[in-house]
């Protein structure tokens, strides 16, 4: 199957994940979507009704922003393209901004984050990366939050070097 394009009645914006659904529902203080599987938002801004995004382990809170959730048996990612999101995971929270990544990792119940990811902007939805004299370091950690891999460095110098490209996300291989 292909992703799927769908307005919101509010005008907010998904791209939803082949297999992906979710269920919204609106209110005169809020709108929430029930997600289960991966989207990718362009809330639009209400102040007066803040925008609420449900999957079984975390609740996201936002105002008005682009980002992206993804869900597997595993993991819960959240990716911030522009604005501000607020993530709730067991008894914590976690404001994120542009370029920050979340990851609940349900089996051991732990959290990591990542900030200031220039490459995080285009997401599996573009089907690109595109990175700009970035920190190889800072490209690992994207590509692990990408496909959900680990990276081990053997030799810590080359961490630090800067690299610059555009990559197809279709596969890590």
């Amino acid at each position: 199957s292909t992703q799927q394009e769908i307005l919101l009645p509010d005008q907010s914006k998904v791209i939803l994940a082949p297999g992906s659904s979710l269920i919204y529902f609106a209110t005169k203080q809020e709108r929430q979507v029930e997600l289960h599987g991966s989207s990718f938002f362009t809330v639009k801004r209400d102040v007066d009704k803040p925008f609420k995004i449900k999957s079984k382990e975390l609740l996201i809170s936002v105002l008005g922003t682009a980002f992206e959730v993804t869900q597997s048996k595993s993991k819960n990612k959240v990716a911030v393209s522009s604005g501000r999101v607020m993530v709730h995971y067991e008894n914590d929270s976690l404001v994120m901004q542009k370029g920050d990544g979340f990851i609940w990792d349900k089996n051991r119940q732990s959290m990591k984050s990542f900030k200031n990811m220039r490459g995080i902007q285009e997401g599996w939805h573009s089907n690109r990366l595109t990175f700009s004299n970035e920190k190889l370091e800072n490209v690992l950690d994207l590509l692990a939050f990408r496909f959900d891999v680990d990276f081990k460095a053997k030799n810590q110098e080359l961490v630090h070097c800067e690299i610059s490209g555009n990559f197809s996300m279709d596969n890590i291989e």
